[in-house]
């Protein structure tokens, strides 16, 4: 059991990967001039940095590879929501 939890320790993660939105990239370009100031993208991540986490974070227990932070994921969902929704508004 001891060997078994060793080798599950090294292969499962419960440290997110960090999200540098302001770090120049190699891409052409930096990503602060890829979106307008008044983007949705932008006012999701706003919103969202704003809001507590922490719960989240405590909840994860790991597992696989190293996760993307839960405020990424949550800007994701929220941006892809808004993007559906204003589909189905237009239709």
């Amino acid at each position: 059991m001891k060997i078994y939890e060793s080798i599950r320790r090294r292969l499962i993660s419960n440290k997110f990967i960090e999200v540098y939105r302001t770090t120049p990239i190699i891409l052409p370009g930096e990503m602060e001039g890829w979106l307008e100031q008044n983007n949705l993208a932008r006012f999701v991540v706003e919103i969202v940095e704003q809001l507590d986490a922490s719960a989240i974070e405590r909840a994860y227990r790991g597992g696989g590879s190293a996760p993307y932070a839960p405020k990424m994921m949550l800007a994701l969902l929220f941006y892809c929501y808004a993007l559906w929704a204003s589909l189905v508004v237009v239709r």
